[in-house]
C-alpha cells in the first residue's frame, strides 16, 4: 500500500491514507480565496513603537466611527466632585506604559459614590506603583459602566510575514484561553467581516440563541470593517490596535467600546 502511494505521489496524482485527509483538502480547495494586493503605506523607515495610553487611543480611533463609552480623565489629586459622568463607574490608572491594566491591579469597578471614586483612585496607586515601582501613577480614566449581550475583541496587526491583518474574537479576560477567533488579511469587505463572525463559535449565543434577544451583530461587521481599514491610514503607521472587549448590544443599538490599545511605530 505505502509502496503504491509513493508511485502516485512520484507520478503527481494526488492520493490519500483516510476519508477525513481527503475531505479537509477539498475543504480547503472550496474555501480558496482569491488573494487580495497588501496595501503599501509608507516606505520610511521606523526606529521604535509608542503604546498610547487608553484616552489619547479612543481620540485616534474616533475617526473610525468607534463609539466608546462615556468617561472622563481625572489626575489623582482631583476631588471626587469634579467628575461628570453619572455613578456607577469603573476607575482605570491611565498610563502609556500600562497596556494590561488588571494584572497591575489598575481596574476598580462598581464605583458608586464619591466616597468610593476617592478609595479607588488611592487604591489603584497603590496597587500599580507596587506593582510597577519606576512608574509613578499620575492620572486615572474614570468611565460609565456599561452593560451588552456579549463582548467581542476587534484587533488589527501588521505582521511581518504576511502583511496587515484583523481579527475577530470573543472579547474580555477569557479571549487568550480559548482561542476561538478568525482572522483576514485587511482592509476587508463587509461580506468578509460577517463570514468572520460566522467563523467564531463564541458568537453564536448572540445571533438568537435558544430565543434570547439576538446582538447587534450588524454593528460588529461595521466594526471589523472599519478597524480594518487601519491598513490605510497615512496619518499614522499603526503597529498594532485592538478593542478588547467591545460590548455587543441588543440588535439595533451598535457596539461600544471600554477598553482600546493602539502602538505606533515612529520614525527613528
Amino acid at each position: 500500500m505505502k509502496k503504491r502511494v509513493k508511485q502516485l505521489k512520484q507520478a503527481g496524482v494526488p492520493c490519500f491514507q483516510s476519508p477525513e485527509a481527503c475531505a479537509d483538502v477539498i475543504n480547503a480547495a472550496f474555501s480558496r480565496r482569491i488573494p487580495t494586493a497588501i496595501p503599501q503605506v509608507s516606505s520610511k523607515e521606523f526606529a521604535n513603537t509608542v503604546t498610547l495610553d487608553e484616552d489619547s487611543a479612543y481620540k485616534l480611533l474616533q475617526p473610525l466611527g468607534i463609539q466608546n463609552a462615556p468617561y472622563q480623565v481625572l489626575s489623582i489629586h482631583d476631588s471626587a466632585d469634579h467628575l461628570t459622568i453619572a455613578y456607577p463607574v469603573v476607575v482605570k490608572v491611565l498610563h502609556d506604559q500600562i497596556s494590561h491594566k488588571t494584572e497591575v491591579g489598575g481596574v476598580i469597578l462598581h464605583v458608586n459614590n464619591a466616597n468610593d471614586l476617592t478609595t479607588a483612585i488611592a487604591q489603584i496607586k497603590q496597587n500599580v506603583e507596587q506593582h510597577c515601582p519606576e512608574l509613578i501613577v499620575e492620572k486615572v480614566l474614570v468611565q460609565s459602566m456599561v452593560k451588552g449581550l456579549g463582548e467581542v475583541l476587534v484587533g488589527f496587526k501588521r505582521d511581518k510575514d504576511v502583511g496587515p491583518i484583523v481579527m475577530l474574537a470573543a472579547g474580555g479576560v477569557l479571549t487568550e484561553l480559548y482561542k476561538d477567533s478568525a482572522m483576514r488579511l485587511a482592509p476587508v469587505t463587509l461580506e468578509s467581516a460577517y463570514e468572520m463572525i460566522s467563523e467564531v463559535k463564541g458568537l453564536k449565543a448572540l445571533d438568537g440563541f435558544r430565543g434570547k434577544a439576538k446582538g447587534d451583530l450588524k454593528a460588529v461587521a461595521e466594526m471589523v470593517v472599519a478597524f480594518s481599514q487601519l491598513a490605510l491610514s497615512s496619518e499614522y503607521y499603526i503597529e498594532e490596535a485592538e478593542m478588547n472587549p467591545l460590548i455587543v448590544n441588543v440588535q439595533g443599538q451598535g457596539v461600544t467600546a471600554v477598553d482600546a490599545l493602539v502602538h505606533i511605530a515612529k520614525e527613528g
